[in-house]
């Protein structure tokens, strides 16, 4: 008695369809394999626009606080200047005061001794 497997290939239409099978498994390996390679591609593709994205961002940022940084630097020099020009105020104060004092105190000087003056003339004059 002869099995299902060797009826089915003595049928000629058995044979041409096992052909077409492999054909076709072949092709549909073909067309997986480049439907992948599309897949791999516009994977490539997108991640490269996000790395361009991304640096794009991060150039803009950088310049962004390269920005702040000299706008930050001419505060500070403004901030100098003013914090100079009023050392240099307050140096000529100190020094209008000190003349002011010394002057008070040699008219006091003067006062005390032109009283001692008067009263030891006094003193010798009686």
């Amino acid at each position: 008695m002869a099995t299902q497997s060797s009826l089915g290939t003595g049928f000629p239409w058995a044979a041409t369809r096992s052909a077409q099978s492999t054909s076709l498994q072949a092709v549909d390996r073909v067309h997986f394999f480049h439907l992948l390679m599309k897949f791999f591609l516009l994977l490539l593709f997108r991640h490269r626009l996000e790395v361009a994205l991304l640096e794009e961002t991060h150039t803009e940022k950088m310049e962004l606080f390269k920005i702040k940084l000299a706008q930050t630097q001419d505060k500070i020099q403004e901030l100098e200047a003013i914090l100079d020009k009023d050392k240099d105020k307050q140096q000529a104060m100190l020094k209008k005061l000190y003349n002011v004092f010394q002057t008070q105190w040699k008219e006091t000087i003067k006062v005390i001794t032109s009283q001692t003056e008067v009263s030891i003339e006094r003193n010798f004059l009686i």
